[in-house]
């Protein structure tokens, strides 16, 4: 039986991490109807440890995951 892939909400929920701010988009150039990728902007509270990271970025529905860290 196929499992469902994890969602990184509850990825990041069932390591402690709250999500703080969600926001999605896609690219400016891209026009309504075509084949475009979105992409999220996730900003959670807490540290991301490397092998959550790890974990994000080997779920089918991810494409790339990067770090930002501000103040």
């Amino acid at each position: 039986v196929p499992t469902r892939p994890i969602t990184p909400g509850t990825l990041l929920g069932e390591h402690g991490i709250n999500i703080a701010n969600f926001a999605l988009g896609r690219p400016q150039h891209s026009q309504p109807g075509e084949d475009a990728q979105a992409f999220a902007v996730v900003q959670v509270e807490g540290q991301i440890s490397p092998s959550l990271l790890e974990l994000l970025r080997k779920q089918i529905a991810i494409m790339s995951v990067r770090l930002v860290e501000l103040g």
